[in-house]
Order: C-alpha cells, then sequence, then structure tokens
C-alpha cells in the first residue's frame, strides 16, 4: 500500500531512493569475489546470438548513466573504498536530477 511505502521512506522521492539503493548494490556487487553467484550471474555473457532489433538496456548500463549524472570520475576506484561509495550513495539520495 502507498502509505506503507511513505512510512518506510519517511517522505524521500521513492525514485531517487530507489537508483541510490541501485548504486549502493552496484558498489557492492563489485566489491564481491568473483566466484559468488551473485557476481557470477551479473557478468555472465550469454553464447547464444543476439535478436534483431535495438539492444535492450542493461541493468548495469541504467547504473553507469545515473554514475555519469551525478557526475562521479572514476567510480571503479572509488567502489573500493566504502566510506567514499557511501558518500556517493548519499548524493544521489539528494541529487535531484537523477
Amino acid at each position: 500500500m502507498n502509505y506503507e511505502i511513505e512510512d518506510i521512506l519517511k517522505g524521500e522521492n521513492i525514485v531517487r531512493a530507489i537508483k541510490a539503493r541501485r548504486i549502493r548494490w552496484y558498489g557492492h556487487l563489485k566489491r564481491m569475489e568473483k566466484n559468488k553467484h551473485a557476481r557470477k550471474i551479473t557478468e555472465w555473457n550469454p553464447d547464444n546470438n543476439r535478436s534483431r532489433g535495438r539492444p535492450k538496456i542493461r541493468w548495469e548500463d541504467q547504473v553507469r548513466k545515473d554514475l555519469s549524472k551525478l557526475d562521479i570520475q572514476e567510480w571503479s576506484k572509488k567502489i573500493q573504498d566504502r566510506t567514499q561509495w557511501k558518500e556517493i550513495v548519499e548524493q544521489a539520495k539528494t541529487y535531484r536530477q537523477l
């Protein structure tokens, strides 16, 4: 129900909250060991042929687009530093154009 969601978010913008949590999860995935299932699934590349037409937008592409909107440079290095990545996630929660 909507009132339950509003209680959980405490007045936050739901779109920014979702995008911030997606960025947070992306950092978690990239710090994970390569043998973990979640990371394997995220980095998996199917061997079969793609269908015709425009390629589908991948989850990772959306996260990278959000990071570029935040004007985050060298995010692959910043992911490894948890405190710096947490600051980026907090910035995403308050960034209006996200």
